[in-house]
């Protein structure tokens, strides 16, 4: 069974003006649902051109596997997205991978 997700408002108005704008800077409060805001940006925005847009996440290393996790939820390939989580033994490894990847998530450290 598949869990419903609620979607508030200023979540669209937050992912449209991520598609609108190509580039931009989400920079609510901690806790306004900025990585959805983003997920959904980004899911809207390949819909809308029609092909996958390579993604690349940087982000603190503690949220790494948040980030992870919200793809998930909120990117419309559920199950079957492929996220990669650079780590920096295997960075080399993560470089291979990227082109075959939805998104890459990488922490500041490693930049």
């Amino acid at each position: 069974m598949r869990r419903v997700r609620r979607v508030y408002p200023f979540q669209i108005i937050g992912a449209k003006f991520g598609v609108e704008n190509k580039r931009v800077l989400l920079a609510d409060e901690p806790g306004m649902f900025k990585t959805s805001q983003a997920i959904m940006a980004k899911a809207r925005a390949e819909l809308e051109e029609g092909r996958d847009l390579k993604t690349l996440v940087v982000c603190p290393n503690s949220v790494r596997e948040h980030w992870r996790q919200e793809f998930f939820k909120w990117y419309h390939k559920n199950s079957d997205s492929r996220i990669v989580i650079a780590e920096s033994g295997r960075f080399n490894e993560t470089v291979q991978q990227a082109p075959y990847s939805d998104a890459v998530i990488i922490n500041y450290e490693l930049m």
